[in-house]
């Protein structure tokens, strides 16, 4: 009896597991169609054609859903269901004021905490996105880029901050993918990356501040470069 009552108990913890992998694949799927621009800003997301088109049930379609609307990528909006963010330049540069704060803020403590393990992972992330820049894998590189800097944030801030920056790097990501791809084209993205590990590799707090700073400008020089929509555009 009590085997069984084990193997039921044991059945129902992996099919939540194989659930819980089930949504987080359905969420990669449908963050890349966005980043790609399969999705528009502002399109509806509708979950039953979703379901259809990925022979799935509406649960782990639901649970990507929020999941995206967690990153910042899609809003949900009771009764009508989810939709594409429209970020525009103002918005982007909001977020980017708030991202250079969350991303300097605990600079001592990072240096001091992160180890030789996590520098050696920042750098085989910088690496691959060089090679997606190279190969000129758009989508695949800008991703690259915002797991270098949500790693860094996983290292030393608090759990308010990560959900924050998460939040914002989702309608940045979007911004970049879809509308502005000024920086991205540059073929510069991943060298910008080697200083930030350089000043964590020297411990140097003061040196990672101004760099972190001087890379977030980067960005925020090519979303003042990139023209505001029109009102005939429909914003």
């Amino acid at each position: 009896m009590t085997g069984g009552r084990d193997e039921e108990r044991h059945g129902a913890v992996m099919r939540k597991v194989e659930h819980k992998l089930l949504f987080e694949s359905v969420a990669d799927t449908l963050r890349q169609a966005i980043l790609n621009g399969d999705f528009q800003p502002g399109e509806r997301l509708n979950e039953v054609s979703i379901s259809r088109t990925l022979n799935l049930s509406r649960g782990p379609i639901r649970e990507a859903l929020r999941q995206l609307a967690q990153e910042g990528m899609i809003t949900l909006i009771p009764q009508r269901g989810a939709r594409v963010v429209e970020v525009d330049q103002r918005e982007a540069l909001a977020a980017l004021a708030i991202r250079e704060l969350l991303e300097t803020m605990a600079a001592e403590e990072l240096c001091e905490v992160i180890t030789p393990k996590q520098i050696g992972h920042l750098r085989d992330v910088t690496e691959r996105m060089r090679r997606a820049e190279q190969d000129r894998e758009f989508v695949d590189m800008v991703s690259l880029d915002f797991q270098f800097h949500r790693d860094l944030m996983d290292i030393a801030s608090t759990d308010t901050a990560r959900r924050t920056w998460t939040i914002l790097s989702g309608k940045l990501m979007l911004f970049q993918s879809i509308g502005d791809r000024t920086f991205a084209l540059s073929l510069s993205v991943s060298d910008s990356h080697w200083p930030i590990i350089d000043a964590l590799e020297r411990r140097d707090a003061k040196r990672f501040r101004t760099t972190m700073l001087g890379h977030i400008e980067e960005n925020r020089s090519s979303v003042l470069g990139f023209p505001e929509p029109s009102a005939d555009d429909g914003h």
